[in-house]
């Protein structure tokens, strides 16, 4: 069995966590930062803990068009 299930383009091993860093950094830069009681907080991480099923399916989205135009690979 594999030790990653996933590779970046450079045939670099990606982990979990690595593959939602890379999500969280996308939501980020796309969408402004959330403002709620007068704070702000990183997009991902509100979505993360406001609505987890949202995270996972936009996530699970994001990494199929990752796949499909060959940023990240299937081991």
């Amino acid at each position: 069995m594999a030790e990653y299930e996933y590779t970046d383009s450079d045939g670099n091993g990606m982990t979990d966590g690595e593959l939602h860093a890379e999500y969280d950094a996308m939501l980020d830069e796309v969408w402004d930062t959330v403002t709620i009681g007068g704070l702000q907080y990183p997009t991902a991480r509100v979505m993360r803990e406001v609505d987890p099923i949202a995270y996972r399916c936009g996530f699970n989205d994001w990494l199929d068009f990752e796949i499909q135009d060959g940023r990240i690979h299937e081991v």
